[in-house]
């Protein structure tokens, strides 16, 4: 961002290579301002009296080009289904506690492992999709499946096999593969089927992405999310 006065412009020959300058360089946003005083400086500082525009004006393109953070919400808590050698995340409060208090037989138990999530809409954010397998399409087993990427998430509403379900939360996403600061990446694989039905695991923990997709032939999709610290 560049501010200069008006007497700054090409009228007057005195400044018109620091003009040129400022025009010509790569910029987002070039803001001209007039009044003001030189009284006390003789001239050389024509913005004097003009602080309250000028502090607007740099707040204003701040707010815009650098949005902050937004504050984590949920958790997206993790559990393991020993039954269908499955992992499952939700970041449903009402669900978590059905898991936690025992729900289908107990079948679900924590891994101890988790990441935050959004529950509303932020900028840079993008919500998350959830799907579930359609009933008997791997006979008695299921699974649930999450996305962020809006062409992945419409194909699957296509696709027989899966049934949508909601928006289950909202984060950012990643840019060429890495996450923003303030975030931490959230690595997806996937079990090739081997349990006789497909299953995707999410975590922050590189080296547990690294020793599933390395040592247990579970296929490395990396970054699909970025999650709030």
């Amino acid at each position: 961002m560049v501010v200069y006065h008006v007497n700054d412009a090409p009228s007057n020959s005195d400044a018109i290579g620091v003009y040129n300058g400022f025009v010509n360089a790569s910029i987002r946003k070039l803001v001209a301002f007039s009044g003001g005083s030189d009284a006390d400086c003789s001239g050389a500082h024509l913005l004097f009296g003009l602080d309250a525009e000028y502090v607007a004006e740099v707040t204003s393109f701040i707010a815009t080009n650098n949005p902050a953070v937004p504050s984590a919400g949920p958790t997206a808590v993790e559990y393991f289904n020993a039954g269908f050698g499955h992992y499952f995340m939700t970041a449903d409060g009402d669900e978590i506690t059905g898991l936690d208090a025992g729900a289908f037989n107990h079948a679900f138990v924590r891994t101890n492992r988790s990441f935050k999530v959004l529950d509303a809409p932020a900028a840079g954010t993008a919500p998350v999709c959830r799907f579930f397998t359609t009933p008997g399409t791997f006979g008695a087993k299921s699974s649930h499946f999450y996305t962020a990427d809006p062409v992945e998430c419409d194909g699957l509403k296509l696709n027989p096999n899966w049934i949508y379900e909601k928006i289950a939360f909202h984060v950012a996403v990643p840019i060429g593969g890495a996450c923003g600061a303030g975030t931490v990446p959230v690595y997806r694989m996937y079990n090739h089927g081997q349990t006789g039905a497909p299953n995707h695991r999410f975590t922050t923990d590189l080296a547990l992405y690294q020793q599933f997709t390395t040592t247990q032939s579970w296929d490395a999709e990396g970054v699909a999310f970025c999650a709030p610290v």
